[in-house]
């Protein structure tokens, strides 16, 4: 009975570390396929500019 729980807790381990991993992957590609472009706002940035790269502006709420 012992062995059938060793064997038992070490299939759950594998088991949630496996899922942990493809929830993981799973976010990386979406974030990798993202179309919003990650950079910091520069000064010279319009408002404008920073609605079509998908930023809010300064101060909006």
């Amino acid at each position: 009975m012992k062995w059938l729980q060793k064997i038992l807790l070490w299939c759950g381990a594998f088991l949630g570390v496996a899922v942990l991993l493809a929830i993981t992957a799973a976010l990386f590609l979406f974030a990798l396929s993202s179309p919003v472009e990650l950079r910091s706002a520069d000064a010279s940035d319009t408002p404008h500019e920073m609605l079509s790269a998908g930023r809010a502006a300064p101060g909006a709420r």
